[in-house]
């Protein structure tokens, strides 16, 4: 199943449906199915109920709704229906197993137009609309939350990681400065300083062969087309590295506040090259990468931290260094109780980012019911 550039196996699929409460864990069926006039296909589900009826549409809209959301929430996925059958009725060959293209064109035939419409119009209704969370629209308000959607949005904590000091790295190091950075950056000078057999490469430099760890320094700050030019040096700069170079040390500066003192001292530009290096670690041949982001205005124990930090890095590691060492993790962001007046315009044109995705689409469909 291929849904908007996205390889998906249908029994992954499969399996997440059949953990829902009232899925029979043998009788779940995924397939793509595509309508008319539709750039990407859509995955509908047709399970079969235990311990209760297909006809039972209050039931199944809730079994419904639980394997959209525990879909979206392990795939990325939104399902477009989930619709029950009667126990025992999925076609299967001679050996058992389920005949997904019989059930795709029976779907595609309108075999389900029945109990789809009855879904349909059950969530449409006042009851229904419990069951989604999602209250009738209001004049100038955003219908509420879909249950577990507040699961998608998550922000931020940055916790204090108790590790154990290391001794600074011993290897030959590679310093990477930024486009423009004369012989005396700062902040080159001072890790220099412990290093033995530490190199000063520039980003346009071709890296030296007999070093084997790369210690990329990004300025402070940047207006956005310097940033697009840093995103293009980086990418540039990991497709020339030699196949010695075993680890890159990605550290920015001020791409996160984490403590007060902290909030009028971001860049936040710098994040932008946190997002690039967590894209470049999908690339098969990519080098072991770490981040770390320091203050802009850093003290040398920050610095005397970062490197002990690096000594003991595996690749994914991320970090943030304020005299200790920070850890990020994500904290879901709980469901607000009251609804938020938005000011949206029927006649006015909203551009959703993501709207391919699981909470974009959601969003979407909000838009649409406000009118």
């Amino acid at each position: 199943i291929i849904v908007n550039g996205l390889n998906l196996s249908p029994h992954e699929i499969e399996i997440a449906v059949a953990e829902v409460n009232g899925v029979h864990t043998a009788a779940v069926a995924a397939f793509a199915t595509r309508r008319p006039g539709q750039a990407t296909d859509e995955v509908v589900v047709i399970f079969e109920p235990d311990g209760a009826l297909p006809q039972d549409i209050p039931r199944m809209a809730e079994i419904a709704h639980n394997a959209t959301a525990l879909v979206a929430r392990r795939q990325g996925l939104r399902l477009a229906f989930v619709l029950p059958v009667e126990s025992g009725s999925l076609p299967r060959t001679s050996i058992g197993k389920i005949q997904r293209k019989t059930l795709k064109d029976a779907f595609e035939n309108g075999a389900f137009d029945a109990v789809k419409t009855s879904l349909v119009a059950y969530l449409a209704s006042s009851e229904g609309s419990s069951i989604l969370g999602v209250s009738p629209s209001k004049e100038g308000m955003l219908p509420n939350l879909q249950d577990g959607v507040e699961e998608f949005l998550c922000r931020t904590n940055w916790l204090l990681e108790t590790h154990n000091k290391q001794e600074v790295l011993q290897e030959s190091v590679g310093l990477v400065l930024p486009k423009g950075a004369g012989p005396n950056c700062s902040l080159a000078t001072e890790i220099s300083a412990f290093f033995s057999g530490s190199v000063v490469v520039h980003q346009e430099e071709q890296f030296p062969s007999d070093v084997s760890v790369a210690l990329w320094l990004d300025a402070a700050y940047a207006s956005h087309v310097e940033t697009q030019d840093r995103l293009n040096a980086f990418a540039a700069f990991v497709k020339r590295l030699p196949d010695t170079v075993t680890f890159v040390h990605v550290v920015t500066r001020g791409a996160f506040a984490l403590q007060d003192d902290d909030d009028a001292l971001i860049c936040p530009e710098a994040r932008a090259l946190w997002g690039f290096v967590r894209s470049v670690r999908q690339e098969p041949k990519s080098p072991a990468l770490t981040l770390t982001d320091l203050p802009v205005n850093y003290q040398q124990e920050s610095i005397e931290a970062l490197l002990s930090y690096l000594a003991s890095t595996k690749s994914g590691d991320e970090a943030a260094i304020r005299k200790d060492v920070f850890v990020p993790e994500l904290e879901p962001i709980a469901q607000q109780d009251a609804a938020v007046p938005l000011p949206i315009h029927s006649d006015g044109l909203y551009l959703v980012t993501g709207g391919a995705g699981a909470v974009g689409q959601l969003l979407s469909q909000w838009l649409l019911e406000l009118g």
